[in-house]
């Protein structure tokens, strides 16, 4: 059976994390971001938001994906923008880049997928001194059931569903000199806009069925789950 990311792959879903392309860039221009800079965003999918930050920003940008079918449509989407976007497939959780080699770093919805504490000990280790990451993350608004966190968990494939307060303090235990949450004033499961599709030639009959399961969820959870935007700086 097919996992949600073999659906947003097989999909060719750009912008799938909450608020889309929309909320990356309201939140990369509030950023004082140079030329000179260097940045990453890990799990990039299908490089929507590596592409917008190089043509925006024009400065080196790196993108990380471990999902083979993303990293070719990633691929493809660059090749399409003309644009100078250094795609690497590989793990979050062990990053091959050097220590202190950028001055941002990027992550929209990877972390509740991952081993954070792996995650964020790379983010530290590759980040320069005073260097920031800007996450977007699905967060627990209320205590959740046992049975609603195992529903989402078997169907997303979350590791863990955390509240505003656990992913502080998640943050704060990863070494950050400082740690500030933002909820915007939009619910997660909502209808995220701009989003994007590259649709594979064979998608199977259980990935389909997938997307209805999904809007499912999304009538099912709103009031329960939630998104914030978490910026840290080393």
């Amino acid at each position: 059976m097919g996992s949600y990311m073999d659906f947003l792959a097989l999909y060719g879903v750009g912008g799938a994390h909450p608020g889309g392309i929309l909320l990356t860039k309201e939140l990369m221009y509030r950023e004082e971001i140079t030329e000179d800079m260097a940045i990453l965003d890990i799990g990039c999918g299908t490089a929507q938001t590596a592409v917008f930050l190089k043509e925006m920003f024009e400065c080196r940008v790196a993108g990380l994906e471990i999902h083979p079918i993303m990293i070719q449509k990633a691929k493809k989407r660059v090749l399409a923008a003309g644009a100078d976007i250094e795609l690497i497939k590989g793990s979050a959780e062990r990053m091959p880049f050097r220590d202190g080699e950028f001055d941002l770093i990027t992550s929209e919805s990877v972390l509740a997928f991952v081993d954070r504490k792996k995650v964020l000990s790379e983010v530290m280790r590759t980040l320069k001194p005073g260097g920031l990451l800007l996450a977007v993350e699905m967060t627990a608004e209320i205590e959740l059931e046992d049975d609603d966190r195992n529903d989402l968990s078997g169907f997303y494939g979350v590791r863990d569903i955390l509240n505003e307060d656990e992913w502080r303090r998640c943050a704060v235990e990863s070494g950050f000199k400082t740690v500030e949450i933002e909820k915007p004033d939009f619910p997660l499961l909502s209808p995220e806009p701009v989003i994007e599709f590259d649709l594979s030639e064979e998608i199977p009959e259980e990935i389909h069925e997938m997307l209805d399961r999904h809007e499912e969820y999304l009538k099912k959870y709103k009031d329960l789950l939630g998104v914030r935007i978490i910026k840290c700086q080393k």
